[in-house]
């Protein structure tokens, strides 16, 4: 163990909402899960031609977001979810986005939990060793039968985010372990140097993170910068301290900090939403969100 670098600035609120995004890139939609207070979570969804938002369904729980998915369509969303009381404790849902009314769930037997869509909702693979555990609430439809549940010995969650990472076209450093840090330290754990990944932008740019660590006192779980390189490398827009960043398929760059949302062109920033002020309100699922997708 040894004393960790000095907090990164300039550091986030952490009274703000925790913003975790899940690229649709088919449907050009970004699932937004939305943390805070404490163990509140609300599902958005952002409609990146138009840049709206749409406010789904609360939960009241953990939501695991690095173990969730979206399929690239956007039609069907998958949760690892913690409840922490019987008669299930945590599992792995199926909804329709914005809601959270579950189709079809696993319980999570052995720890992780959560999964990978393929090219569409067509295909799951079930991040837990084996899906006998199957259960289709009562007055839900069956699960379709050209919906395909593959199984694998689960991994963890930094496996199965760098699995999705991949598949959504970002270039990753070598997987490494984080060095811990004593109690009491900014930060629990971090990579040093840090861990990088990158995704291409419009211009030929880039659109580079830095995973500095985790852990950390008073803050998030996952600490991460990003920035805007041009093609030689240099630093267009520092944009520092964030929760969650994506490229839009048409090669903007989608931020979430500070419980707010920002598109940038090129280098220029636009707030898109402030998702910051929103109260727990009781959202019954539409008849639709209720029905598999065809």
């Amino acid at each position: 163990m040894t004393d960790a670098p000095d907090p990164i600035w300039p550091t986030i609120d952490p009274k703000a909402a925790r913003l975790y995004g899940l690229l649709a890139a088919r449907a050009r939609k970004v699932v937004i899960l939305r943390r805070g207070p404490r163990r509140l979570t609300r599902v958005l969804i952002w409609t990146l031609a138009g840049d709206t938002i749409e406010g789904g369904q609360w939960f009241r729980g953990r939501i695991q977001e690095r173990r969730c998915d979206v399929s690239p369509d956007g039609k069907l969303l998958a949760c690892a979810v913690v409840k922490g009381r019987p008669p299930h404790y945590s599992w792995t849902a199926l909804s329709r986005p914005p809601h959270l009314t579950a189709l079809a769930f696993w319980p999570m037997v052995g720890g992780y939990g959560g999964g990978l869509f393929g090219h569409d909702w067509r295909t799951f693979r079930l991040n837990q060793d084996g899906s006998d555990g199957l259960i289709v609430p009562k007055g839900s439809p069956h699960m379709p039968e050209d919906l395909t549940v593959l199984t694998a010995p689960a991994v963890n969650e930094a496996a199965l985010l760098r699995a999705r990472l991949e598949r959504d076209g970002w270039d990753l450093d070598e997987e490494r372990k984080p060095v811990g840090h004593k109690r009491g330290s900014p930060l629990g754990r971090s990579f040093d140097p840090p861990r990088v990944r990158s995704k291409p932008i419009r211009r030929g740019w880039r659109l580079v993170v830095e995973d500095l660590g985790g852990v950390e006192r008073n803050g998030r779980a996952h600490v991460e910068t990003a920035r805007i390189e041009d093609r030689e490398g240099r630093t267009i827009l520092n944009l520092g301290r964030i929760d969650w960043v994506e490229v839009d398929p048409i090669g903007d760059v989608l931020v979430a900090a500070d419980g707010r949302l920002y598109r940038i062109h090129d280098a220029e920033v636009r707030l898109v939403a402030d998702p910051n002020a929103m109260d727990f309100e009781t959202v019954v699922a539409p008849r639709e969100a209720l029905e598999w997708p065809r």
